[in-house]
């Protein structure tokens, strides 16, 4: 098993497994990965927050996401968003596609590394695409923004599941 990505909730998925995700009959299309062109890195369910702050806007004061804080027993999530393993390799995302399946819980994402760091030898540094699913918690408040606290940060804890993506092997994939 993979030390920095794993724990107890966090484990290292073999490349000819299927895609966990790929039979839930809630899960949107569009926010599936699979095929033969990609392997599961591993898989963390793990608690964080986001960070929000109130802004003046258009339509008055509103709660902005600014960064999201979780550290997911191995990589760490932050803003950007970026991904950091333990080693120091990073990957960077940039949203793909989004659904909320849940009124009461932040979207579950499909992302696309769109810069990574560790000279293709970090944990990090051969993602493709990030998955996060099982989404609970994490939306703004609905209250408490206004002309008075401008300025002022919140954060709102959730739970999710991340799911880390590279190339294939020759010959394999993740939807064998």
């Amino acid at each position: 098993m993979d030390a920095s990505l794993a724990s107890s909730t966090c484990a290292r998925v073999g490349h000819s497994r299927k895609v966990p995700t790929q039979d839930r009959a809630t899960q949107p299309d569009s926010t599936c990965v699979g095929g033969a062109t990609v392997a599961i890195l591993g898989a963390c369910t793990a608690p964080g927050a986001d960070i929000y702050v109130c802004q003046s806007g258009a339509s008055g004061a509103a709660w902005t996401l600014q960064a999201p804080d979780a550290e997911l027993f191995g990589p760490r999530h932050y803003a950007g968003p970026t991904w950091e393993a333990l080693d120091g390799s990073t990957v960077v995302a940039a949203r793909i596609a989004e659904v909320a399946p849940d009124p009461t819980a932040i979207p579950w994402l499909l992302l696309g590394a769109s810069s990574s760091s560790g000279s293709g030898s970090g944990k990090l540094s051969q993602v493709t695409y990030i998955q996060r699913l099982d989404t609970v918690g994490g939306l703004a408040p609905l209250a408490g923004c206004d002309d008075v606290t401008l300025g002022a940060n919140v954060s709102v804890e959730y739970t999710a599941t991340y799911y880390f993506y590279v190339p294939a092997p020759r010959g394999k994939g993740s939807s064998e």
